[in-house]
């Protein structure tokens, strides 16, 4: 829906250097979780999780930074970050964070740091897990096992893509409630989630929509089997990657799936081109500190196959195996697999593990993938998981059509981006004449001070985009905004701007009608994006 509107959508591209004369924000924001530092400069910081289990599956506590050895390339890097992330003791109270009116992307910051948790319910390579009773025992295993305080989102694959079933949240109970079709309290009301029954409704869409691509092309179904189930499933995760890679620690993906094609030559695609999607999408998932968790659920969706004819169930396992392997999770695949405990592996390892890093100097910025190993010594028996390398970007031109098609990308994701967090909410409009049958909207865009760069190097300069496009039912563009911010904040100022952040108050013209908002916000000093989906019913009074 968004891409339709964002074809038709015109963002301007020039700025306007203003002073700082925005208003700090007036409610109160949450305290800020511990981040990676923010450079100016090309050193980068190569951040690696890993988890040490030993016999039986337990994870291995109390290893110093002298027992791990980081090899890149083959060549040994030397340790110079070390952290033990461990459980939270029960009772530990979470951080607080303000319930603000309207609508944010950081629901899920009172949390325990460094760990997160993402559930995607593949309904597209596993058509009938809406059906029957498969979707009811799969979230009796959710329930089981993700923590009352875990940072934890749910999202639906369907032949469409990627569909957001609940947003990151640590209201573990409201999230449930929805999954299960019960209308919860607060934010829950907010969201926007897709119930047991809508799943099913999505899961039957995918077969219909399948039926009818096969009844117009005959019996050539490999071209639509690659290009359709393949792609859709490959840029689900990169969304997903590319959303959520400023939030830090180790982060769990699981994938409950009944198989996914495996790379091999077909009708309007090359083995070569898959490979290099497949590539493409570990070395995002890994960038963003994801953990892949496969979970094989044919037997309990009642489903021996997949919507996908790919040939033998060990070509299905290669594939949930590999995904697992490259980026340092774990499959769950198989003959008698418990799938209630492969959840509870999958939830114990993002909160129990270990945080190594280092930095690549500036002389060795060359682009490209690099391998990585990870090795443990003094510990017999152990088994060591971590992600298979990380990819070294280039300095790439910043003009003003990267900055558009990076913000249209973000604003047409399934996804809220979380790379910049800010809160939406509606205040009244003031000073307006609105055109005859439409009348004006206005929006404070609230952003967190402790969520955007500060480059000192450049005078404390503070450069921010803020972009909104309003879609209708029908999918079009019905409104949209741009304004840019410039500012360079004195030196007694930017200890104040940390702690309060800034707001601008934006206005959309609408017409009466029912819109979906989607707000925007990217920080031209590091190129990170956020976005919140902010709904609105225009009456005609």
């Amino acid at each position: 829906m968004y891409r339709r509107a964002l074809r038709v959508v015109v963002v301007s591209v020039f700025f306007l250097t203003l002073g700082f004369n925005s208003q700090l924000m007036a409610q109160a924001t949450p305290a800020a979780p511990p981040e990676a530092p923010q450079f100016t400069s090309r050193t980068q910081l190569v951040l690696v999780p890993v988890v040490v289990t030993g016999k039986g599956g337990a994870h291995v506590s109390g290893l110093g930074r002298d027992a791990f050895r980081i090899e890149e390339q083959g060549k040994p890097r030397a340790v110079t970050i070390f952290e033990e992330v461990k459980p939270e003791v029960d009772g530990t109270k979470p951080r607080v964070v303000p319930v603000l009116q309207g609508r944010s992307n950081f629901n899920y910051e009172n949390a325990p740091s460094g760990h997160m948790t993402v559930v995607v319910l593949d309904l597209l390579n596993t058509p009938y897990l809406g059906q029957g009773d498969g979707m009811r025992r799969l979230v009796e295993y959710i329930s089981k096992t993700l923590p009352r305080n875990e940072a934890a989102a749910v999202f639906g694959l369907g032949v469409q893509g990627l569909r957001q079933l609940y947003p990151p949240t640590t209201d573990t109970e409201a999230l449930l409630k929805a999954l299960k079709g019960v209308p919860g309290p607060g934010r829950a009301e907010q969201a926007a989630t897709v119930s047991v029954g809508q799943s099913q409704e999505i899961a039957q869409q995918a077969a219909q929509d399948y039926s009818a691509f096969v009844s117009t092309q005959g019996t050539d179904r490999r071209e639509y089997d690659y290009l359709q189930a393949s792609w859709t499933t490959l840029v689900a995760m990169t969304q997903i990657a590319d959303a959520y890679n400023t939030v830090p620690g180790r982060k769990t993906l699981i994938w409950a799936t009944a198989g996914f094609p495996w790379m091999a030559a077909s009708v309007g695609i090359s083995r070569s081109t898959l490979e290099s999607k497949y590539e493409e999408t570990w070395r995002d998932l890994n960038s963003a500190g994801f953990s892949i968790y496969s979970v094989d659920v044919s037997d309990l969706a009642g489903f021996k196959g997949s919507l996908i004819s790919y040939g033998s169930t060990n070509r299905k396992q290669q594939t949930l195996r590999q995904f697992a392997y490259e980026t340092g999770g774990l499959p769950c695949v198989g003959i008698g697999i418990d799938i209630e405990k492969c959840f509870v592996h999958a939830v114990a390892d993002s909160s129990s593990y270990y945080l190594l890093g280092y930095y690549l100097p500036s002389n060795d910025m060359k682009p490209g993938w690099r391998k990585l190993k990870v090795k443990v010594e003094g510990v017999h028996g152990s088994d060591v998981r971590a992600r298979s390398g990380f990819y070294v970007s280039g300095a790439a031109e910043e003009t003003a059509a990267i900055r558009h098609r990076k913000l249209a990308e973000a604003l047409s994701s399934p996804v809220e981006y979380t790379g910049v967090r800010f809160n939406v909410r509606e205040v009244p409009a003031e000073g307006k004449t609105a055109t005859a049958g439409k009348s004006w909207h206005a929006f404070e865009v609230g952003v967190l001070g402790n969520s955007i760069t500060v480059d000192e190097l450049k005078g404390n300069a503070v450069e921010l985009s803020v972009v909104a496009v309003a879609v209708g039912s029908d999918g079009k563009d019905h409104g949209h905004l741009d304004h840019q911010m410039s500012a360079k904040l004195q030196p007694e100022m930017v200890a104040k701007f940390r702690k309060t952040g800034l707001s601008t108050v934006q206005p959309l013209e609408l017409a009466p009608g029912k819109y979906d908002v989607r707000f925007a916000v990217r920080d031209n000093l590091n190129g990170e994006i956020g976005t919140v989906g902010y709904p609105l019913v225009v009456s005609n009074h």
